[in-house]
């Protein structure tokens, strides 16, 4: 369909031109730390390894945004973020409400789930992408290796937002994280 074609000619324009501006401004050790202390010693290493892919887990989907969007501003100091918004539940708002910069924000909102996965790979591999942020459900040990490939190739983070259920599924992620509601105090 030309009208695809479009979007992936454009889609490849923007990471062209996200490459051609990108400052690197991440540790040497490819590491970043979040604002949360108590979240960062937590990471095995102290820190939220970059070039690497990060699963979150949950029975429910609105307590997992902020987890993400955290690591998510962390990264907007190694390049743009880049949320894939399939079923159009993000909003930017909230997000720049919790310190993500607007300006480095890319929310991309694909057709078919075909295309979300090859937007996440390719937002991976761009060297000027500090994190990819994407909810996705079942991925094969060959999407979930190219994901990890991705990512270790552009040198951000992918951040998966996945079902609990996913627990027993194939995945390649450095950390997995389950979050659950805490209870109110």
């Amino acid at each position: 369909c030309s009208s695809d074609l479009k979007i992936i000619t454009s889609t490849h324009r923007l990471l062209r031109t996200i490459v051609s501006t990108a400052t690197h401004l991440c540790s040497a050790d490819n590491q970043i730390l979040t604002t949360l202390p108590a979240l960062n010693a937590v990471m095995p290493s102290g820190a939220v390894a970059m070039g690497a892919v990060h699963e979150i887990l949950t029975d429910t989907g609105t307590t997992a945004f902020l987890l993400p969007t955290l690591l998510a501003r962390a990264a907007s100091e190694c390049g743009k973020i880049v949320w894939c918004d399939f079923d159009g539940q993000f909003n930017p708002v909230s997000a720049v409400g919790i310190g993500v910069p607007l300006d480095r924000l890319l929310v991309l909102r694909p057709n078919r789930k075909t295309d979300e996965l090859w937007a996440i790979a390719e937002s991976l591999r761009c060297r000027g992408v500090g994190a990819c942020v994407a909810a996705v459900t079942r991925l094969t040990r060959v999407q979930v290796r190219q994901l990890q490939l991705a990512a270790e190739r552009g040198g951000g983070i992918g951040i998966l937002l996945r079902p609990a259920s996913a627990i027993s599924w194939p995945y390649a992620a450095a950390t997995r994280w389950m979050v659950r509601p805490g209870s109110g105090r």
